[in-house]
């Protein structure tokens, strides 16, 4: 018998969730132990760098096309992690260089020249 969703390494996401998932306080307890001990092979899974060998892997898989509805914890929780992703808020700012917001910040800041009398 075969396992499903296997992994050596556990799954971090330190661009979307940089202090962890169960920091975070997007996923509870269980499901952030679910992404860290499953989420390479499910990321793998869905990129399309493993090919799936169980069937629960098959499943998944078509979950991940859209073609059926999650039903698994994993599949689920999985599901979750993508939604969050895609939910994400950009936070805009003014200026995207911070070294140009700087520098006009000191020309700013800089006495001027012209005298009134």
């Amino acid at each position: 018998m075969q396992t499903s969703f296997v992994s050596s390494k556990r799954f971090f996401d330190q661009k979307h969730f940089p202090h962890g998932f169960a920091r975070s306080g997007d996923f509870t307890r269980s499901e952030a132990n679910l992404l860290e001990a499953h989420g390479q092979s499910l990321q793998a899974l869905a990129s399309g760098l493993l090919s799936p060998a169980t069937a629960e892997e098959h499943q998944f898989l078509e979950t991940c096309q859209g073609t059926r509805q999650p039903a698994s914890a994993l599949e689920k929780v999985w599901a979750k992690y993508q939604r969050i992703l895609d939910n994400r808020k950009r936070v805009l700012t003014l200026c995207d260089d911070w070294a140009s917001l700087r520098n006009a910040k000191a020309r700013y800041d800089e006495p001027d020249d012209s005298s009134e009398d």
